[in-house]
């Protein structure tokens, strides 16, 4: 069984649009619903799309405007859940750290 999937939506990485986070992973809910659909499977499997929150493979750094948009697009197109790579890249970022602490709904 398969509890959920998750797409590496590297926007930054790709060179795309933030958008393309919401575009894979509105393509993947469509794909496995078809799937279930033929198998005859009833159960929701979720994407979950992982972020890039530090640039890799380019020189370009990400903004922190950037960081905001991607998260809140993430967990858009998430319901409500991503994952980000990695944690080591956002550790000793506060601005991050508190960006995404915004969506945690057990902090205090």
């Amino acid at each position: 069984y398969v509890n959920f999937f998750t797409p590496m939506t590297y926007h930054h990485m790709m060179k795309t649009d933030i958008n393309y986070i919401k575009t894979l992973v509105t393509d993947m809910e469509t794909q496995v619903n078809k799937a279930q659909l033929a198998q005859k499977v009833s159960r929701n499997i979720p994407i979950i799309p992982s972020i890039q929150l530090k640039n890799y493979y380019r020189d370009e750094k990400i903004t922190l405007e950037e960081n905001k948009k991607t998260i809140k697009t993430a967990l858009e197109a998430g319901h409500g859940n991503l994952i980000y790579f990695q944690w080591t890249d956002i550790e000793d970022n506060p601005e991050i750290i508190n960006e995404l602490k915004k969506y945690n709904n057990s902090s205090s």
